[in-house]
């Protein structure tokens, strides 16, 4: 299983875009301490932003990022890095439309 950022943007309700952020046992051990140790509010599990807080997000994201940065070493900081750096590109695009919400779960 893994952890992603979700848009349900089909008319069914069903998931149309999908951005990995994690396998869950990484997310579990690495993610969750960094949400902790640095006070994010709004991008942990089982939350959702609009495109209002992409500011917001993408600040929390970069705290994550330097967390990253002075607690991993080797594979575990490549891998965070990678993909904090996607989601950095990627949670912008997935702004189709002014009403849309992404979900973390």
């Amino acid at each position: 299983m893994s952890i992603s950022v979700n848009r349900e943007g089909n008319s069914d309700g069903t998931i149309d875009l999908a951005i990995s952020i994690a396998a869950t046992d990484f997310f579990n051990t690495y993610w969750e301490k960094a949400i902790k140790d640095t006070n994010v509010k709004i991008f942990k599990e089982n939350s959702c932003f609009k495109k209002s807080q992409i500011e917001d997000v993408l600040k929390e994201l970069e705290a994550i990022k330097n967390w990253a940065l002075q607690n991993l070493t080797e594979r575990e900081l490549e891998y965070m890095q990678e993909r904090i750096k996607n989601l950095i590109e990627s949670i912008p695009e997935a702004f189709d439309k002014d009403d849309t919400v992404l979900y973390i779960y």
